[in-house]
């Protein structure tokens, strides 16, 4: 058996044990509802992380004035539920004038952010 395959099994055995009134994605849809209790429609949101967009939940279009994503990969380019798109990493942001965000996010990115102190610096 595959290790992946081993990971897929464990984390629907978790799901299911610790979660079970809990649909799948249940992260990705309680990190929207806590990230749509704080956001108003006069926000401008930035999402750290945006990558292409594969995550429906991440949608924040009509609930904020603005929607801007930064990702150091250019498939942010095509994300979907962006108005505006970052070629960046969380560590420079220059092409973002200070204070111009109100409510910055970030999802499944923290892992792979190799200067944490600066990253969360310029968020």
């Amino acid at each position: 058996m595959r290790l992946l395959d081993l990971d897929k099994r464990l984390i629907g055995w978790l799901d299911r044990h610790f979660y079970p009134d809990v649909a799948d994605n249940w992260d990705n849809d309680q990190f929207r509802e806590l990230v749509l209790s704080h956001l108003r429609p006069t926000h401008a949101l930035l999402d750290i992380g945006a990558g292409r967009g594969a995550l429906p939940q991440m949608d924040f279009r009509g609930h904020a004035r603005k929607v801007v994503g930064a990702d150091p990969d250019p498939a942010v380019l095509e994300n979907p539920y962006l108005d505006e798109h970052l070629v960046a990493t969380g560590e420079h942001l220059d092409a973002l004038e200070d204070s111009s965000i109100d409510v910055v996010v970030s999802n499944n990115v923290l892992e792979h952010v190799p200067d944490a102190q600066g990253f969360f610096e310029e968020a």
